[in-house]
């Protein structure tokens, strides 16, 4: 992993600025005209991903979130990758956050027994 970046579980006091990182590239770099109430899971993110071996995921950096990345368990040893947005600041391949964060979503998938991962 990268210096200064920290890779971890998300946490309940996450969620606002969660919550800010996600849409604010959804709206303004993507341009969807969407908003956290058009997101329940973004509300709930222990109750949504974290059901059977799935999770969510921030990178931070000196207390900022700079990126996201959640794996939701469809159940049959499959997984759905979901929510992966990396601030613009975080960006590239030199900074390797977007890379770090699916290395521990992968980790995560096959410690808990995921069968297999399409790429």
């Amino acid at each position: 992993m990268n210096d200064g970046i920290a890779i971890r579980p998300a946490r309940a006091d996450d969620q606002a600025a969660v919550g800010e990182l996600i849409n604010t590239i959804q709206r303004q770099e993507f341009g969807i005209r969407i908003t956290l109430d058009d997101q329940p899971d973004l509300a709930d993110i222990e109750g949504f991903y974290r059901q059977g071996a799935g999770d969510f995921w921030v990178a931070t950096h000196g207390g900022r979130i700079a990126g996201t990345v959640a794996l939701i368990d469809i159940g049959g040893g499959q997984g759905a990758l979901r929510k992966m947005f990396v601030h613009e600041d975080y960006r590239g391949r030199d900074k390797g956050i977007a890379g770090d964060l699916l290395d521990v979503l992968m980790g995560h998938a096959k410690a808990r027994g995921f069968l297999r991962h399409d790429a």
